[in-house]
């Protein structure tokens, strides 16, 4: 009893009210605990809240800058790819006229009985085009020209032929095409 007198607190024997059931225990202070323990958790699930939103505000703010870079690459890359199949498109196109010029030296006839006058060489959407215009001395050798010019890779347009007076040992003028198809030759 001199315990409960020197705490304050109520004596566990009501020596007045004997009878009488003590009064039950107040649960004011549990209330309180429990409600700032939650009000704790709570404020600390929100401040996590806060925190955590503004690392993701930060990461998407660095996510849309790098993406915007990676945009930026992906819009050059995607021209230079463009440029690439551009140049690759035309260069199969292309036609190696040094092959051409030895392809078509090696089958027109010995200068002693034809001779080129005129030589000129374009680039077309299927291959090229090679015009020339020379004289001859015989009709024969056009004609041996004219089939030696002729394959599966080459296609001989034969434009003219007539007689000519510039040169009194080739009689003959001729004018011819012949058209490179656009496939490589192996």
């Amino acid at each position: 009893m001199l315990v409960d007198e020197l705490r304050q607190a109520r004596h566990s024997v009501d020596f007045l009210h004997p009878r009488r059931k003590p009064k039950p225990p107040s649960r004011v202070k549990q209330y309180v605990l429990a409600s700032v323990a939650a009000a704790a958790v709570v404020g600390g699930l929100f401040l996590y809240g806060v925190i955590k939103y503004g690392d993701l505000e930060e990461e998407t703010q660095r996510l849309a800058k790098e993406l915007k870079t990676w945009e930026a690459r992906a819009s050059r890359t995607a021209k230079l790819q463009k440029s690439a199949s551009e140049i690759q498109a035309w260069q199969t196109g292309d036609q190696v006229w040094l092959d051409e010029f030895r392809w078509l030296s090696e089958r027109l006839p010995p200068a002693q009985e034809a001779m080129i006058t005129q030589f000129q060489a374009n680039a077309t959407s299927r291959g090229g085009e090679m015009k020339f215009e020379g004289l001859a001395r015989s009709v024969e050798s056009i004609k041996v020209m004219q089939d030696k010019l002729r394959d599966s890779e080459h296609r001989l347009v034969g434009k003219e032929t007539g007689e000519s007076a510039s040169q009194k040992d080739y009689s003959l003028r001729f004018s011819s095409s012949v058209y490179v198809g656009s496939e490589p030759r192996k």
